[in-house]
């Protein structure tokens, strides 16, 4: 059995840079990826200026670039075809390519000098041993590990058994499409409401192509990829030819992300963020603070103080999603989604506020802030329909 001082479960953002950031400290680390380099997977690809700082921070000045394809200052919102706001801001939004934009950090990882297993899905892992098993090779052995393989993680059901339940997940369906099949196609990134219930679709431009895209929570929306379909074909007037499916957090992440030293990031940890489904910035961060509580707990010789020193970085993440669990049913709820709609063309300091906080740049708590001042404006300026009786 192959013994190492970390191994980590999933080569996504979170494992990257949970990977290079031990090795860069001289750890000898096993990286898991049930996927050979360069893999497609399924995402919307909108990065935000959040996540640029998580990967400079983490992979150095001068990470960022590879697998960008645009760059946009502005988005829209439309409901069934009908432009509802235009906005610009001072804060870019960037356009990725994944699979180019992971093999990219992909490669960076692989300088550190990982022993990198592709190809093999990790099928469990033994906390009380800290092995790792596979299916097609013997398994192996560390002192830390780190579970970043994704929404159905086996790590963390390993850890909790029956955490994964489908119904209190979103499904999210994507295909690309030739730019230029799309007359008017717009050069920004739209967001499309009302096709789909506790969710939205989208429109992101990458130069050639558009990733057109639908999700919204599995539970709430039988025949999903029918919503999809009929999407796509308003969009591009025809069948998608490929398209990629796949499960995300919506809102579920979880209160304890790990166990001793057994850590969870990214996905397997819930950590989508509710409203919009940005999640590689916090992939990037939650990687990153795994790393970090490991290399202090290997530095006080006491592994199993990994979680409790990662629970602290991770609270403050978890904190913000939760108000951005309650302000989510007044976008999406059945009484909520008609008065969203109807006040978002008016709402445009609003959206600029949530520009601001997808580039790190402002909080859920403040968004909140102006989400109720805006609801009160709003009820005192209705009209009075009666007269109130003595």
């Amino acid at each position: 059995m192959k013994h190492y001082d970390a191994a980590i479960v999933g080569s996504g953002p979170a494992g990257l840079a949970a990977a290079f950031t031990l090795a860069s400290e001289g750890m000898r680390v096993a990286l898991i990826d049930r996927c050979a380099f360069p893999r497609e997977k399924l995402c919307g690809g909108l990065l935000s200026g959040r996540a640029r700082s998580e990967v400079e921070e983490i992979f150095g000045a001068g990470a960022w670039g590879p697998g960008v394809a645009c760059v946009s200052r502005g988005v829209r919102f439309l409901h069934r075809g009908s432009l509802l706001s235009s906005v610009c801001s001072p804060h870019p939004v960037y356009l990725a390519n994944r699979a180019a934009f992971d093999a990219h950090l992909f490669e960076l990882t692989l300088k550190k000098g990982p022993d990198v297993f592709q190809g093999d899905a990790a099928t469990s892992v033994d906390p009380g041993e800290m092995t790792v098993h596979f299916r097609n090779r013997e398994p192996l052995r560390a002192p830390f590990i780190v579970g970043a393989d994704g929404v159905a993680s086996r790590v963390a059901r390993s850890l909790f058994p029956g955490s994964f339940r489908k119904q209190a997940y979103g499904l999210c369906f994507q295909s690309d499409v030739a730019t230029a099949e799309v007359p008017g196609a717009s050069d920004v990134p739209e967001i499309h409401l009302g096709h789909v219930k506790w969710g939205y679709a989208w429109v992101f431009p990458k130069g050639e192509t558009l990733s057109v895209g639908l999700g919204g929570l599995l539970g709430r929306n039988p025949g999903m990829k029918r919503l999809f379909l009929a999407f796509h074909r308003q969009i591009a007037r025809r069948e998608p030819t490929a398209v990629r499916s796949g499960y995300i957090p919506s809102g579920n992440f979880l209160w304890r992300p790990g166990r001793e030293n057994v850590l969870l990031a990214g996905d397997a940890a819930g950590l989508v963020e509710p409203i919009t489904g940005e999640g590689i910035a916090f992939a990037l961060a939650s990687g990153k603070h795994a790393a970090l509580s490991i290399l202090e707990a290997a530095r006080l010789g006491d592994p199993r103080r990994a979680f409790r020193l990662y629970r602290r970085p991770y609270a403050r993440v978890a904190r913000e999603f939760c108000i951005a669990r309650m302000l989510r049913p007044l976008m999406s709820s059945r009484i909520g989604e008609p008065l969203f709609i109807r006040g978002l063309p008016r709402a445009e300091g609003i959206v600029r506020e949530y520009l601001a906080l997808i580039a790190g740049r402002s909080t859920f708590g403040r968004l909140a802030m102006l989400v109720a001042a805006k609801m009160v404006r709003d009820v005192l300026a209705m009209p009075v329909t009666g007269r109130m009786r003595p």
